[in-house]
Order: C-alpha cells, then structure tokens, then sequence
C-alpha cells in the first residue's frame, strides 16, 4: 500500500511481504490527493477562512516514495479508466501513447465487457478524463 512506501522511505523497515515491493500507483494516487488537498488549502488560505495544515511535507515524502515509479497499462477496462485518469497528473502522460494504443484495438472498451458494468463504467470514466470519448 501507498502507506508502507512512505513509512519505508522514513527509514522504518518494510515487513517481510514488502520488502522487494515497489513504488506503485496507490503511491501515486496518494500524491494525487494530497496534492489536490494542499493547493485547495493555499487556496483557502488566501482567503483566510481555513486554519488547515499543510500537506507539503507529506506531499515530499510521497515524492520520494515514487523514485523509480514506472507507469503501466491495462486492457482491462477499469485498470486502463484509472490509467489514462492518472496519467493527467504525470509530467509529460507518460502512458498516452500506450493508452491509445490500447484504444485503437478496442480490447479495453470491446463489448465482451458489457457484463461488468463496473469496470465498464471505470474505462468510460478515464476515456472522458483522457478526452478519448
């Protein structure tokens, strides 16, 4: 969990299970949202209506935790939703190109995923998110 690549990049031993785990997307999607909480708090703060802490010392600490991050992509349909909505938050999108690969074959929005309308939904989601409606 993104929990367990923090505590290890504060110097507190990873358990036995994780100690070759790697930074992964729960890390990043903790950066995500700390990083949208930190910049509504500025902002609420330049209204001086919020007395909320700051996140920017947890927000470094998930930035380290990431050293060595390697997006990857899906053809599941709601792992490759969640991708290419990730990806908005990249430098650069590194999976854009993988991403619409994907796309192009169908494989991630075939029909064959009608009956999982979850993870349907989930790659309907990302598409809007990556302007792949």
């Amino acid at each position: 969990s993104w929990w367990h690549s923090v505590e290890v990049v504060r110097g507190f031993p990873a358990p036995p299970s994780l100690r070759r785990a790697g930074p992964s997307d729960d890390t990043l999607v903790a950066l995500i949202v700390f990083s949208i909480l930190e910049a509504d708090r500025v902002r609420s703060d330049d209204d001086n209506s919020d007395d909320a802490p700051s996140l920017s010392n947890e927000i470094q600490i998930l930035k380290s935790a990431l050293i060595g991050y390697k997006p990857r992509v899906t053809n599941d349909p709601l792992g490759w939703g969640l991708e290419a909505m990730y990806d908005q938050y990249l430098t650069g999108k590194p999976r854009t190109r993988m991403l619409a690969s994907i796309h192009e074959s169908e494989s991630a929005l075939h029909p064959s995923h009608l009956p999982l309308p979850f993870r349907l939904y989930g790659a309907m989601i990302g598409a809007r998110v990556a302007g792949e409606e």
